[in-house]
């Protein structure tokens, strides 16, 4: 067959025989032979709307690969590729060496590079997951038992930038997982947690009047002091005996974790001397940071107090302005249980002599309260103040007089049966079974008085037969009778 003849006859080949003489769509041939004709492929505008059908993985923003049938995987990645995820968190991350194999092992290859949509990812992923009630809560109970999945975690935070850490560290789901993952780390044992520990104490403390302002950041501030001190977190109880310090590192740890602790020491104490700490998070701040100072025995506590008394004024009225807050009172009654015997007495010759009286004047009014309230030991003290001060004594007895309905003339006689009840005596019936402890520790006192008036006309006036009944009481024969047979 010649040659033009054949290319003529492949040109007609490639004609449309789809459609017939008459315009009508002809039957598809190979259909009788069980064959589907190849769709027609989309047009380019059309491609689109269609992306879910692609073959090849289709790579989504932050650096997420989504599969075929739109499934994305949301997984975080680490530093060379590592990839974790929420359902990563539950395992046992004791055996180390066989969960990095098996990690390697099953990360897809798209997801081995390293570039620069994969740096951006993992910060933003890894903020939202922080802020994320059910994922604080699956950290705190799995990652937050796992020394090495606090290291991976805590690591991955410092990659952060400042000011998006500093708003995880006020924000109280992430501080509160922060702050578990931290605990985790006890007892600091290598450099590598050395550093986590420098890296987080020192962003709050050079944003310290910001970050002890805050309730949820200053606990992160109280935790990083414990655990520089090798202190465990706090049990839910009060421990019988006091927590055990703990270093697995060698002596370049221990002086690393001196040196966070000692500036975040320095700070927080020498706030002690301003109005500042009467605030409640920066007064917990303090009170931890000396609790961790006395157990870990470094001393700073009674050094603190000599320098307070160094620069406080004649008569030491800032220390007892300091005394009067409801919040900077609970601080130094932490510090003065830590100093030395030297030191409180240079504290009572500063601030104490030549003022228990004032003490005692301004407690007065209150001695109501504290008996309503059952503050025995409060009301007693007052007391056997006001016997070695006769000044201080009329004041307090019409108090009290008020308080055990015996202010009137007509009543003044039950002062007596009152007191050693506790307000149980009807009146007309004494029933020596009404005796109570405390009121009889109180009246105790009251026969050291100098100001007996009333109370020798309420003793001259009960019944022998009664003095019987006290005679045989095991509470009144001890702390009444015998105080009342010293002073005859």
């Amino acid at each position: 067959m010649p040659s033009n003849t054949l290319f003529e006859m492949t040109r007609k080949r490639k004609v449309d025989n789809s459609v017939d003489d008459n315009g009508s769509e002809k039957k598809d041939r190979l259909s009788e032979y069980g064959y589907q004709s190849v769709p027609d492929e989309p047009s380019s505008s059309t491609v689109g709307d269609h992306h879910q059908q692609r073959t090849f993985p289709q790579k989504a923003r932050h650096g997420n690969f989504r599969e075929r049938g739109g499934h994305s995987n949301r997984g975080f990645r680490g530093r060379g590729g590592r990839h974790f995820g929420g359902a990563d968190f539950g395992r046992n991350y004791e055996n180390h060496d066989g969960h990095e194999a098996g990690m390697n092992s099953s990360v897809p290859e798209g997801e081995s590079g390293g570039g620069r949509e994969d740096k951006e990812a993992y910060p933003s992923e890894l903020v939202a997951y922080l802020k994320s009630i059910e994922q604080m809560r699956l950290a705190e109970g799995h990652i937050g038992s796992s020394q090495y999945g606090a290291i991976l975690f805590l690591s991955g935070l410092a990659r952060l930038k400042h000011k998006r850490l500093l708003d995880l560290f006020f924000s109280g789901i992430s501080a509160r997982t922060i702050e578990t993952l931290f605990y985790a780390l006890y007892p600091v044992s290598n450099s590598q947690q050395v550093q986590l520990v420098e890296k987080f104490a020192e962003l709050l403390c050079d944003n310290w009047n910001d970050a002890v302002g805050c309730q949820h950041s200053s606990f992160l501030i109280r935790c990083l002091a414990r655990v520089a001190c090798g202190l465990p977190r706090k049990g839910k109880e009060k421990e019988a005996q006091p927590p055990q310090l703990k270093f697995k590192g060698n002596e370049d740890v221990k002086t690393s974790l001196s040196r966070v602790f000692e500036r975040i020491a320095l700070l927080a104490l020498d706030s002690l001397s301003s109005p500042a700490v009467e605030n409640v998070h920066l007064s917990l701040v303090i009170q931890d940071v000396l609790e961790a100072d006395s157990l870990a025995k470094l001393g700073k506590s009674a050094a603190l107090v000599e320098k307070i008394l160094e620069k406080s004024d004649e008569g030491g009225e800032d220390v007892r302005l300091l005394w009067q807050g409801k919040n900077s009172s609970r601080v130094w009654e932490k510090l003065v249980a830590a100093c030395r015997e030297e030191t409180l007495q240079s504290l009572w010759e500063t601030a104490v002599t030549g003022h228990a009286t004032d003490v005692s004047h301004e407690a007065t009014p209150l001695f109501s309260t504290f008996l309503s309230k059952n503050r025995w030991g409060v009301a007693t003290a007052l007391l056997r103040c006001a016997a070695r001060h006769e000044e201080l004594q009329e004041p307090l007895l019409k108090e009290m007089r008020r308080y055990f309905k015996a202010e009137k003339a007509s009543n003044k006689l039950n002062f007596f049966y009152n007191v050693i009840t506790l307000n149980n005596y009807n009146g007309k019936t004494f029933n020596v079974q009404h005796c109570d402890l405390q009121g009889c520790l109180l009246m105790e006192v009251l026969l050291s008085f100098k100001k007996m008036k009333t109370l020798s006309a309420c003793l001259e006036a009960v019944p022998p037969g009664e003095v019987m009944q006290l005679v045989c009481d095991s509470f009144a024969k001890q702390h009444i009778f015998a105080k009342y047979y010293t002073i005859l």
